[in-house]
C-alpha cells in the first residue's frame, strides 16, 4: 500500500474531511477481494487523519488498484500540519497503519506500511483530481 494522493474535502472548526487515494498491491497469485480498511495515517511521526471505508474491490494476482478513503482529523492535527508540510522541500515520512478486511468480513488482515512522499507531488495529484 502507498499513499498516492490526498485532497481536502471540508474544512470545519471541529474536524476536517480529507480524501486520501492509496494505492493497493496484492502480492499473491490470487484475486483478493477488499471488503473494508481501517486506517491511520501519520505524516512525520504526528497522527494527523483517521478512518474506515467499506469497499468493494477485487485486486487482481499480483496487480494494483487505487482506492479512495475518507479520512478526518482533528483541527489541531490537520489544519496546523499540513500547510507547513506541504512547503517542506524535502521528502516527508508518512505511516499508514490499519486493517484490511478481506473475504466477505471473515478476515481481518492487520497492515502497516511506511515510506517517503514528496509533498508538492502529493498535492498535486490530490489537486488534479
Amino acid at each position: 500500500m502507498q499513499l498516492a494522493g490526498l485532497r481536502v474535502k471540508e474544512l470545519g472548526l471541529a474536524q476536517q474531511t480529507v480524501i486520501l487515494t492509496l494505492a493497493l498491491h496484492n502480492p499473491n497469485d490470487r484475486t483478493l477481494p477488499v471488503k473494508g480498511l481501517t486506517y491511520r495515517l501519520k505524516l512525520e511521526g504526528n497522527e494527523i487523519a483517521h478512518g474506515a471505508s467499506a469497499l468493494d474491490r477485487q485486486i487482481p494476482a499480483f496487480g494494483d488498484a487505487l482506492a479512495d478513503v475518507e479520512v478526518t482529523g482533528s483541527l489541531l492535527g490537520l489544519i496546523e500540519r499540513l500547510p507547513a508540510l506541504a512547503l517542506e522541500e524535502r521528502p516527508l515520512e508518512w505511516t499508514i497503519t490499519g486493517t484490511a478486511t478481506i473475504a466477505d468480513g471473515l478476515l481481518a488482515l492487520p497492515y502497516r506500511y511506511s515510506g517517503e512522499v514528496d509533498p508538492r507531488e502529493l498535492l498535486a495529484q490530490g489537486l488534479a483530481r
